[in-house]
């Protein structure tokens, strides 16, 4: 999660810049609770926030888009184009190196690159009007 700081007219405000969520559900201690969920972010219309990522700013070049829908008020399915971004993420660094010694008048070395699967969405909520 990281948090960034606005200074507008005097008053420093706080906003959620970045954070990372998934779907869970978790309900109260008895029956009687069932409708209400600890975090489950169907609850806050994520859907219904979603905007389109812009190629090479908010993903960058090797990345593959998707659309999605999502089911509107009165039933109807609304698009969103490049809603969803899908890459390779490549950190620079050895993910594991492994050097085998043991074979006689042979070194056999291998290494894997450090390499993570992103997939990006974002959700604009909450928006406050300075």
């Amino acid at each position: 999660m990281t948090l960034t700081s606005t200074n507008t007219k005097g008053s420093c405000t706080e906003a959620l810049y970045r954070s990372f969520l998934y779907r869970t559900t978790v309900h109260g201690p008895t029956e009687d609770w069932y409708y209400k969920t600890f975090l489950d972010n169907g609850e806050f219309g994520f859907g219904l926030s979603t905007v389109s990522l812009e190629p090479l700013t908010d993903c960058p070049s090797n990345a593959r888009f998707m659309d999605a829908c999502y089911a509107a008020g009165d039933g109807t399915s609304v698009k969103i184009s490049n809603a969803i971004c899908i890459f390779e993420r490549h950190a620079g660094n050895i993910l594991w190196r492994h050097t085998e010694v043991t074979i006689p008048d042979e070194v056999i070395t291998e290494a894997r690159a450090d390499v993570t699967l992103v997939v990006r969405m974002v959700s604009t909520i909450g928006i406050r009007q300075l």
